[in-house]
């Protein structure tokens, strides 16, 4: 059910090209569908090692947001990610559990450096989408470098007007004019890495990265076999809308990262850092709201509980605390008025934008709120697992940003690694010896 649910959600997004197609509205609902019977189940999931492979190879057969990066790049760059695109592709079918019935050391060995050169190949290409695009064309890019140069000169990242790449004319800003910074104060903080690095992607590339590593380690630990377990997050290294994530310099592997991080203290039963993670990851992003209506539930029912709240509220006192003392009407301004007045996007990938492009009434902004909330307080009745407890978090995003006025890909990249995160957990069902 759990890689039904990630494949389901990774053709979804491969097949909106443009805008929120029929078929990926019906996939994304079925996605919501299996999230929410994983929610009410405690039975423990199983997962083979053929199911993950299969899972990887129809990933590669539907890419497409890869290849977008070449609109923007010299023919070198396009011969060259074809190249490494293909050499990825041959490491994966080299890991097919089949080939592992033979027993000689020597082909296994074979094997083994296919893999290696598979998994290389998959992180020069992600480097590759940064290089040939020296500055991506949007504003989120700007808006992280701006702030941090600002911030740096003693500047209330607030309180800054920022490059207008789209003209004066555009809707994307209301009154068409970028006067606010949209991150919340602790990704301000780890954006600050680009004044060395010159490029905020790479941080966002290693962070990337690291979750993926994180997650295979997670299952490792678990019980997976350690091919399996690479297997598995190789799978999120090379998903068909990362390199569009990171040439974008959108912010969302940080919260790849962040949850990876969560999951790795829970794991180890390290609770006060586990809790001190989560509160670093709900300061990351504004829609990251909807996960502290169940993180909250779940530490009240611990006998530690106010050590864990303790805990879980350094991060966001200390980042928006700051700000707060400096401008608390920008603050607001920024992370709050400026989203709500932010306009429907019908390029967005919503049934609203669905409902738009088929001439049919939208639905009221009011009932993202809604479905969030419920589905969060389901999981806060139902969810007992680390699975179910993870599928709330999913779940409760997914159903957030299907009825929103405008969610994109970089959105639904997220809930693809929370799935993902799930799959750690599961039991494995080990096919290869």
């Amino acid at each position: 059910m759990l890689l039904a649910a990630l494949g389901l959600s990774m053709w979804a997004l491969n097949s909106s090209n443009g805008n929120f197609s029929t078929g990926a509205l019906i996939a994304y609902t079925l996605v919501c569908g299996l999230l929410l019977r994983l929610m009410g189940t405690d039975r423990p999931s199983v997962i083979s090692t053929w199911g993950v492979w299969s899972l990887g190879f129809l990933n590669l057969l539907f890419m497409r947001h890869q290849f977008y990066m070449m609109f923007f790049a010299e023919n070198a760059y396009t011969s060259m990610g074809q190249i490494l695109k293909m050499c990825f592709f041959v490491g994966w079918m080299a890991q097919c559990p089949w080939l592992f019935r033979w027993k000689h050391p020597i082909s296994r060995r074979i094997l083994d450096i296919l893999g290696v050169c598979g998994v290389v190949a998959a992180v020069t290409f992600l480097c590759l989408t940064i290089i040939a695009v020296p500055v991506p064309p949007t504003d989120v890019y700007y808006f992280q470098h701006e702030a941090v140069a600002g911030f740096l000169k003693g500047l209330n990242p607030y309180e800054l007007t920022f490059t207008n790449i789209y003209g004066p004319q555009t809707i994307y800003y209301p009154g068409g004019v970028p006067i606010a910074y949209p991150y919340p104060p602790f990704s301000l903080f780890l954006s600050l890495p680009l004044a060395l690095t010159g490029d905020v992607r790479w941080e966002l590339l290693l962070c990337h990265v690291a979750a993926c590593g994180i997650f295979a380690w997670i299952a490792f630990k678990r019980g997976w076999q350690f091919r399996s377990a690479v297997m598995l997050g190789t799978i999120g290294l090379f998903q068909a809308v990362t390199p569009h994530i990171i040439r974008h310099s959108w912010t969302e592997p940080r919260m790849a990262l962040g949850l990876a991080c969560v999951l790795l203290m829970w794991e180890g039963r390290r609770m006060k850092w586990a809790s001190f993670l989560a509160g670093g990851l709900f300061a990351l992003k504004q829609y990251l709201i909807w996960w502290v209506i169940p993180a909250l539930a779940w530490i009240r029912d611990r006998k530690d509980r106010a050590a864990l709240l303790r805990s879980f509220a350094v991060i966001p006192v200390v980042s928006y605390g700051m700000f707060l003392i400096w401008n608390p009407a920008e603050l607001w301004h920024d992370l709050v008025t400026f989203h709500l007045a932010t306009p429907f996007r019908e390029d967005g990938l919503t049934y609203n934008a669905w409902l738009h492009w088929h001439r049919l009434p939208l639905l009221s902004g009011t009932w993202s709120a809604v479905g969030g909330a419920a589905v969060a307080a389901v999981g806060v009745l139902k969810a007992r697992s680390p699975i179910s407890r993870i599928a709330t978090l999913a779940c409760t995003l997914l159903v957030f940003f299907l009825l929103s006025k405008h969610a994109f890909s970089n959105y639904y990249y997220l809930i693809q690694m929370v799935v993902l995160s799930a799959c750690c957990f599961a039991k494995p069902k080990i096919v290869v010896r």
